[in-house]
Parts: C-alpha cells; structure tokens; sequence
C-alpha cells in the first residue's frame, strides 16, 4: 500500500507540476466548424480534471500490473494469438457434424455473436466454461490498461459496461476498495467525455439519445469517495478507513490541507504503526521539497513524533538528519533529548559528527544536553551537615554529561558554566568527592583556553560572564583544596598518631625485655616527632587553604568582580546561599584546628577578621553561627587565662 501511495504521488504530482509551466487556455477549441476527432481527445484531455482522472486510471493500471492480477495462470492458460473459436471446439464440431446429420438441433453459425442470433442454437455445454474464464480474462486485461490483450475475462456484461461508461454492470464484478475507486472513476471520465463530445459535434450530426439511467452517477472525485464510504459492500467500507488509502484520497482529490489534518490526527493513536509514520513524515518531506506543504504548525509534530520513533528505536545515523527538518528550537530540544541516552565516549563523537553534517547548532544542543541532565530528577536542595554524603549514579551520570562540551574548545567556557552549576549542588548536598570528581572533567588549561579564543575574537578581556565564571571556577578550587588539606590534617593527626608502646609487667622482668622496651620507646619518640612535624605542615598547610577561602582576593570568596553582564538572578541568589552556608563552616573548621594546635591567639582573632567591616563576613552568619564561634572564642580566652597570659591574646607570645 505504500508503495502504491508513492507511486500516486509521483504520476499525479508530475502532470500538477508540469500543468502549472503550461500556459493557460481555454479546454476546447473556440473555432466554429469539425474538429478532427484526434484534436477533439487532445482538447479534451487539456482540462484538468479529465487528465487528472485520465493520470489516475494510468496509475492505477500500472498498480494492478504490479500486483500479478493476472492471476489463476491466464497467461499459461492462453497463448498468442488466438481466436475465439479455438475455446468452442465442442460447438465447431457439433456445426461441422450437423452438415451430415440434419436433425441435429446444434448451433448453425460459428462467430461470437452467433449465439445471441439464434437463441434456440446455444453453445456446447463444454465451451460456456471456456467462453467464461474468456471475459474473465478480458476484464481483468481492461482493468489493468491492457487493451490489447483481449482473451480470456469474466462477466461479459462488465465488460461491455467498463467500455460503455455503465457503472451499475461493473460494481458487481467488483470486490476490493481500489476496484470499486477504479469502476467510479473509469465510468464518471466515460461519461464526462461522452457529455463534452455531444456538446461540441451535435450541431455538425445527429447523436443517438442515450438511456436517461446512463447519466447517473457522473461523480466528481470528492463525490466518488463519499459513495465508497458509504457503499452497501462491507469491505469497500473497511477498505475507505485504512490510513494508506486515506492518504491517497486526499492525494487524489489534490487536498493538501486535509491530508495533514488527518495525519496529524493520528497521533494521537498509541497504535500507530511505525512504518506509517515513516510514511507519513516522507510525504511532509515530499510536499516540502516540491513547493506544496501547508500547515507547518501540524507538519512539525508528525515530524516530531518520527524522530522520537528513530530516537526509541536507536537510529543513531538517522536521527540528525531528520531534526534538520525541524524548526531551529525543536532541532536543538530533540536532538539533545537523543544524546541524552548516549554514554560511549566514540558514539558521542560519532553523534556530533552527524550533527555538523546535518547543519544543527552542535554548541547549544551540547549546552542543552547538559542543562537536561543536570537539571534532571531536580529536587529543592536543603543543606547538609553530613560530610560524607555518598555520590550516587544520578550523579555520575551528571558529572560525565560534561564531557559533551570538552570536545570542542570553543566551548570551555560553556563546560566551565555547566560545571559551576554542578557544583553548587554538589557542595549545598556536602557531596565532596562528587564536587572533586567533576571538577576534574575541566581540564587545568581551561582560563588559559578561554583566552586564547578572547584574543581570536579581537577582545582584550573575557567577557562579564565568562570573567565571573571563571572566578567561580577558582573559588570552588580554593573551597576543595581547603576541604582536602583540613581532612588531610584530621586524619592524620587522628589515625596516623604512633601508639605507646606498653611497659613490660611482671615481677621478673628480664634485663633484656627493659632493653627491648627502651628502643621501642625510642622508636615511639622518633615516630611521634615525625608525626608531629607531618601534623604540623599539613595543619598550616589547611590552615592557608582555609584562610584563602575565607579571605579570597578582591572581593570575597563567590563574590563576582564584573557587573557590566546580563544578570542572572537566579546564580545570584544560589551563591549567596554557598557563601551563607560554607563560610562559616569554614571558620568552624579554623577553629577546629587552632585549637587542636593551641594558637589561642589566633583563635581569637579570627573573631575580629568576621567582624571586620573590611571583609564584612559577619553578614552571611546567623545568630546560631557567631554564638557558637563565641563560645570556641570564650574557650580560648580561658585557656589563655589559665595560662597566666592576656584573655585577649593581644600580649602573647
């Protein structure tokens, strides 16, 4: 069927097509007088519906033929040439035997009409079979284009009625919905020719008058199919709602609009077949390509739902040429949406090769994927205070999502973007190793990079918003680095601290059990000396890290420098809550570690670097956050005191 509705297209769009580069004129001749008869079909066929019904009857002949119609072995059966009276050789033989036997009540004339001429002569009872399968053959050769092959058809009477123009001797011989649609059509263009010739010969001869019944059912094509929905035949009916057939009506009948109206329809079917939608996007490619597609606003959709088809189906080499097809914003939409479920470093790269080849946006569909993904299964975020929160497989799949924008470099600055975005989430949810993990995926030359590209451009400087992006980028290192160094020092000084070794016991303890205690002992004090320079260089190591967030350069940690860019909301407000939330778990680590070392003073201190208007970072602490540095503070100014020294710590040493 589909085949055959391709076929359609092609014969009847070429005569629409080629009909629109001839000049208009009139359908007939305007001269007075004869006209040749061949001049007269040649005029005839001029006007448009005649040829076009004329171009239909051809398609289908050529469809029939196609079909192998030519069924129950004719060909086998017949061979060429051949002559009528080779299938009556029981009545010939009877006539020739009549001429010695005179009472014989046989047939007395041998020709085709003969039996009609002499009722009381019928055949031999073995030829009506032959002179049967005869039509039959012969209607079938008719109904197939193939006049001249008249030798073996059916119901005579259909075949008189398909040449004469009379519908109600064909339709009993039909069964099929392309039978009854060839019947109607054949006989409705019979009768419009027959109309036309009276019209333009009846002043040069008389014309016989034809039966008032011969002019019924002169159907236009629109007409023709409203009666096979309507026929009295069970399977015409069934025959009219199948889609591929639909599809040709509407081809027929030259309804474009209506065509796209009925398939959009059938979208909304969950059982639309595959191959039909295929179909069905081809024939919206097709009326594309040849200047007659209408209603973009349901072409778009079917469109839409074959890519999806291609997308479930994994199409992969197919799936970018067909989002060409589609409006810029769906191209990118869909196509991100297809890589989405693409994993394998080599297939992306394949992907977003097809993707240039098809002429899609690669960098914003690249942008879009890993917005999806990232803002994929999105929650509302609450901070944490575990700090071992696990990374789960949604966030692997998040964190290599970045990958889609390493690829290329001129779209670094995007990967950096995405992955700042990332980020924020992973340190709001206190996910550290995610943080790190996807902070790895930028590679270290990235600002470097980012440069480069600016001076391509012609621009002294990054812009505002990749010259912000990058400072995020360097904030979160500053913030990871500082997360490392303090786990760094805690565990070491928790987990790599040398044991005592324990005292020998007893009351005979042996001269050498107090030797071998007294090296271990030895030992101990030389591991623990280690221990302790080792803690002590990875404790002022975190505590640098740590003051370099709290302290960051020009401004302040997740403070942008530039405010000549189009401003963002939203990132606005997600790093004011990294500064509410981090900062001060930063200086509880500070603490955590002056203490741990016994730098009271600067313990202290601290407390006059928050409250400094320079820095102003009493601003992001709540009440619960300063009353607990207080009470560390308070802490230190009575081990000071117990120490004989300045509460304060301003006269220590």
């Amino acid at each position: 069927m589909e085949r055959d509705t391709w076929r359609l297209l092609r014969i009847l769009f070429r005569d629409r097509l080629d009909a629109e580069f001839e000049d208009e004129g009139d359908m007939l001749m305007s001269t007075v007088g004869k006209i040749h008869q061949h001049k007269l079909f040649e005029n005839l066929y001029q006007e448009c519906y005649m040829r076009q019904c004329q171009v239909l009857l051809n398609c289908m002949y050529i469809i029939l033929r196609s079909c192998d119609c030519l069924a129950e072995n004719a060909e086998r059966d017949f061979q060429f040439p051949i002559f009528w009276t080779s299938f009556q050789e029981h009545s010939l033989n009877e006539l020739i035997t009549s001429h010695f036997n005179r009472n014989h009540m046989g047939i007395r004339e041998m020709d085709p009409d003969a039996e009609f001429r002499q009722n009381s002569y019928p055949l031999h009872e073995a030829d009506k079979e032959n002179e049967s399968r005869l039509f039959k053959f012969m209607f079938i050769c008719i109904r197939s284009g193939k006049l001249d092959e008249p030798v073996v058809p059916i119901h005579e009477q259909a075949v008189y009625g398909t040449l004469c123009g009379n519908l109600k001797a064909v339709l009993p011989v039909c069964k099929a919905w392309t039978d009854y649609l060839w019947a109607y059509v054949r006989t409705s263009l019979d009768k419009l020719i027959e109309q036309e010739i009276r019209n333009l010969t009846q002043q040069d001869r008389s014309l016989e008058d034809l039966p008032v019944e011969y002019w019924d059912k002169v159907l236009d094509l629109e007409e023709i199919f409203q009666e096979l929905t309507a026929s009295n035949s069970e399977e015409v009916r069934s025959g009219s709602k199948i889609p591929y057939h639909i599809i040709q009506k509407y081809i027929i009948i030259d309804d474009i609009g209506g065509l796209i109206e009925e398939m959009y329809s059938w979208l909304n079917n969950s059982n639309l077949d595959g191959h039909l939608l295929r179909c069905m996007a081809h024939i919206i490619l097709f009326l594309r390509v040849i200047g007659r597609s209408t209603k973009e606003e349901l072409c778009v959709p079917i469109l839409e739902a074959y890519v999806q088809e291609l997308i479930k189906a994994r199409k992969t080499s197919l799936v970018a040429p067909y989002v060409s097809t589609l409006p810029k914003e769906q191209q990118i939409i869909w196509y991100a949406k297809f890589l989405e479920g693409i994993t394998d470093n080599d297939e992306r790269q394949k992907c977003l090769q097809y993707a240039e080849e098809a002429g899609l946006d690669v960098p914003q569909i690249t942008k879009t994927v890993v917005k999806n993904i990232r803002e994929k299964d999105a929650v509302k975020i609450e901070p944490t205070t575990d700090l071992s929160a696990v990374t789960t497989q949604e966030d692997l799949q998040k964190i290599h999502a970045i990958d889609w924008l390493i690829f290329n470099p001129t779209q670094r600055a995007e990967a950096m973007k995405q992955a700042n975005a990332l980020m924020r989430v992973f340190v709001v949810q206190r996910k550290i190793d995610a943080a790190k993990l996807l902070f790895s995926k930028i590679p270290e030359d990235s600002v470097a990079v980012m440069m480069q590209l600016s001076k391509a451009r012609g621009l002294e400087e990054l812009s505002a918003e990749d010259d912000n992006s990058t400072r995020e980028y360097l904030c979160f290192k500053a913030y990871l680095e500082a997360m490392e160094a303090f786990d760094a020092w805690f565990h070491h000084s928790i987990h790599a601290k040398p044991k005592t070794p324990p005292a020998p016991s007893g009351e005979h303890v042996t001269f050498k059990e107090k030797v071998a205690y007294e090296h271990e002992l030895q030992q101990y004090q030389k591991d623990l000396e280690r221990w302790q320079n080792v803690v002590t260089n990875l404790g002022s190591s975190a505590l640098d890290c740590l003051y370099n967030v709290l302290l960051f350069v020009d401004g302040g940690w997740m403070i942008d420098q530039r405010t000549d860019g189009t401003p963002d909301e939203n990132r606005q407000l997600q790093l004011s809550h990294l500064r509410k939330l981090c900062l001060p778990h930063v200086v509880r680590l500070l603490q955590e570690l002056l203490l741990s070392e016994e730098k009271y003073k600067e313990t202290i201190q601290l407390v006059d670097i928050i409250a400094s208007e320079r820095y102003q970072l009493y601003k992001v602490f709540t009440q619960e956050d300063i009353k607990q540095m207080l009470r560390v503070s308070t802490d230190s100014s009575f081990a000071l005191l117990d120490k004989n020294m300045d509460p304060l710590g301003y006269n220590c040493q």
